[in-house]
């Protein structure tokens, strides 16, 4: 399981400032949706787009096992099988939990929440996330 190519239990790389907003990409390859959750960050799903979820996770896994080289990055247009579909209507709120669904691209839009310790950096994500998925 990684999150922009470094594994799970590793510490974040990624941070988000306090009242900023940011597009995310969570890719699910799996056969199974997944509940995402992230802490002290809302987010609105904007769509999904279903991929070729079984070309996408080889061509990820070669990637990884080659070195991970950003200009091999596997390019995500390039696996796209669909139109983008609107979120449903209960999603139509912001939130810190979304389903990302079996073979498709969830993409959100997150904003890092203040708190009582506002103007620190917060981790992008902190909770289980499915193999492979990306914040681009």
């Amino acid at each position: 399981m990684t999150f922009n190519a470094v594994p799970f239990m590793e510490p974040s790389q990624d941070f988000i400032k306090v009242g900023s907003t940011e597009i995310w990409e969570y890719i699910n390859p799996n056969h199974d949706a997944h509940p995402m959750h992230v802490h002290l960050v809302n987010f609105q799903v904007l769509n999904r787009q279903p991929i070729d979820a079984a070309a996408y996770q080889a061509d990820y896994e070669k990637w990884l096992d080659g070195g991970r080289e950003p200009e091999d990055r596997p390019v995500l247009a390039n696996y796209l099988t669909g139109l983008p579909i609107p979120p449903d209507p209960d999603e139509a709120q912001s939130d810190s939990t979304a389903v990302v669904t079996k073979a498709v691209v969830t993409k959100v839009v997150a904003t890092a929440m203040a708190t009582a310790t506002d103007g620190i950096d917060r981790p992008a994500c902190a909770g289980p996330r499915p193999k492979d998925a990306d914040r681009q």
